[in-house]
């Protein structure tokens, strides 16, 4: 009897344990409904993880995009009647705004009575100016207002990854400088003190070259360069078209022509001279000739 019972009991049991474990199961999983707001306000990463957007504190906790770094370069034509003058004006806007001037050449109008050509030179300069990259409006304003603006072209380049990257790399030789500066400190051997102190110069070698690389690429973007052209009136460059041109090409024509023109004055006496030459060993040719024959 007990051997007959003892299968009926182990299927009983069997039987209600798997209810107890699908009750437990039915109050253990959520719903659709729940699921989704368990993970609302979670983020689902690479590796499949929900985490959490928000802090402790309720506020996002994404990392803050970086910031732009941008390589900001202008150039502009001026026209005015007194260009040195207004090399003057856009050299005091650029200190104004705490700037500098980089590069200056200015030409003072020559007349004709003074050139050898017998040409009218007008006046003109050229300047390039630094300031910094947030005045760059104000500054082309305060230009504007000097003379009459003939043409802007302004472009933006973006090195945010340059700086980034020079960052980095300025970091990890920075720890490995100073990794091999202990190294030195604990060196027991002379073998041991030369290679560190041989790794270490090289080290330093590329960190002050990636200082140096990293100080001109701060100042190119924190400071905008603008270089500007001042000439007088209907002598500032222009955009290209066909008119300018048409110009263009007269102007190499006669160009050509003027120097075809030289080129013959300077030619002509060499063939004169050539000629007598020539005519003066003919006649002594026939001479010798003529007292053979006789």
């Amino acid at each position: 009897m007990n051997s007959r019972r003892s299968p009926l009991r182990l299927v009983a049991t069997m039987v209600l344990g798997s209810v107890l474990l699908a009750g437990c199961a039915s109050q253990s999983v959520p719903s659709a409904d729940e699921g989704f707001s368990k993970y609302d306000g979670m983020a689902v990463g690479p590796d499949g993880v929900a985490r959490s957007e928000f802090s402790q504190d309720g506020s996002s906790s994404e990392a803050p995009a970086a910031e732009r770094s941008e390589i900001v370069t202008v150039n502009i034509s001026l026209e005015a009647d007194d260009p040195i003058a207004t090399a003057n004006a856009v050299a005091d806007v650029a200190t104004n705004l705490g700037g500098r001037v980089d590069h200056r050449s200015e030409r003072p109008s020559v007349d004709d009575t003074e050139r050898p050509s017998g040409d009218d030179a007008a006046a003109v300069a050229s300047l390039t100016i630094r300031v910094p990259a947030a005045d760059v409006d104000a500054a082309l304003d305060d230009i504007g207002e000097s003379a009459a603006v003939v043409e802007v072209n302004l472009s933006r380049e973006d090195v945010t990854l340059q700086v980034q990257d020079l960052e980095a790399r300025i970091a990890a030789l920075q720890a490995s400088v100073t990794r091999l500066h202990d190294l030195i400190a604990q060196a027991t051997s002379t073998s041991d003190l030369i290679a560190a102190e041989s790794a270490l110069s090289q080290r330093q070698g590329e960190l002050d070259s990636l200082t140096g690389q990293q100080r001109y690429l701060r100042d190119q973007v924190a400071m905008a360069t603008i270089s500007v052209s001042i000439a007088t009136p209907g002598d500032a460059p222009r955009s290209g078209g066909f008119l300018s041109g048409l110009e263009n090409g007269w102007k190499s024509l006669v160009n050509s022509g003027a120097a075809l023109i030289i080129f013959t004055g300077a030619i002509i006496p060499w063939l004169v001279f050539f000629g007598l030459l020539g005519g003066l060993f003919y006649v002594i040719r026939r001479a010798i000739r003529s007292r053979r024959s006789t």
